[in-house]
């Protein structure tokens, strides 16, 4: 179950990459076609934040999947005598031509922050990466990503809130630190925003990225306990998605557009994990 759910994150992060084709005319619109990646050689990494656990199963997905490395070079500047390198090119070429991530993971923990950094080191050494592609902070995913926050202002592309527990109200807090107004500003696009109060209706001009973010969470409890979390969780999602100008997609709803394996379980052994993808209206 959690390997799969690795798998649709991996999945989604691509998407996220072809989403931000410089060259697209459209490239608020999530894409999972295979276009032409020379379109996307120069672009910027993905940001991504996730929770991991000592294992690194989440860490080890996106570097098993060529998405913590980025490898410029064609299959044809391959040595032919250099069979590992080449093995290793064949392996990656698919996706990391085009796609790579920054990944910022947080856990509460001294030892298990110790590991993953570790881990990163292990995974990242020799490819070139210089080893700032992988940040570890011993910190609860709120306090990460709050205002004030080391992370406050890093617009993330995709999260991953997986090991929450099940108490829905920290999972919310999660969400609205991590879709803050604030983080995904920019001085590119402009968006007319109004807010409304008691008594007033105050309309104002506000700069934000035009991408898809890409989120996901698990929750666990009983079977009938789990899904009224997720009812509570993703009512707070909606309501950030539209204070962003954004529209939230169920992608078990039509998984075959985000890149996801229709055959994906939602619910396990009272472990339920959603994803959820934001595209700007």
């Amino acid at each position: 179950f959690k390997e799969s759910h690795n798998r649709a994150w991996c999945a989604l992060i691509r998407c996220c990459c072809r989403s931000h084709d410089y060259h697209s005319e459209d490239s608020s619109r999530f894409r999972h076609d295979e276009d032409d990646h020379r379109h996307l050689q120069s672009q910027p990494p993905i940001n991504v934040f996730f929770l991991d656990g000592s294992d690194g199963g989440t860490t080890k997905a996106l570097h098993s999947a060529g998405l913590l490395t980025r490898m410029n070079r064609s299959h044809h500047d391959d040595h032919d005598n250099d069979k590992e390198n080449h093995q290793q090119q064949q392996q990656h070429q698919q996706h990391t031509s085009s796609c790579y991530c920054l990944a910022y993971v947080a856990n509460r923990h001294d030892a298990t922050c110790a590991a993953l950094r570790t881990l990163g080191d292990h995974l990242l050494a020799g490819n070139g990466s210089g080893g700032g592609g992988f940040h570890v902070r011993c910190a609860d995913a709120t306090t990460a990503l709050q205002r004030g926050g080391e992370w406050q202002s890093i617009p993330f592309d995709a999260y991953y809130l997986d090991g929450c527990g099940g108490y829905a109200p920290q999972i919310i807090q999660m969400v609205e630190a991590a879709l803050s107004k604030e983080r995904y500003s920019s001085s590119q696009d402009n968006e007319s925003m109004t807010t409304t109060t008691a008594t007033t209706t105050t309309t104002t001009t506000t700069a934000l990225r035009r991408y898809p973010i890409v989120i996901g969470f698990s929750i666990v409890g009983g079977n009938r306990d789990v899904v009224d979390k997720e009812v509570q969780i993703v009512q707070s999602l909606v309501r950030r998605a539209k204070e962003l100008r954004r529209r939230c997609h169920h992608v078990l709803d039509d998984p075959v557009r985000f890149g996801v394996d229709p055959a994906l379980k939602k619910a396990q052994g009272g472990t339920l994990t959603s994803w959820f993808v934001l595209e700007p209206i």
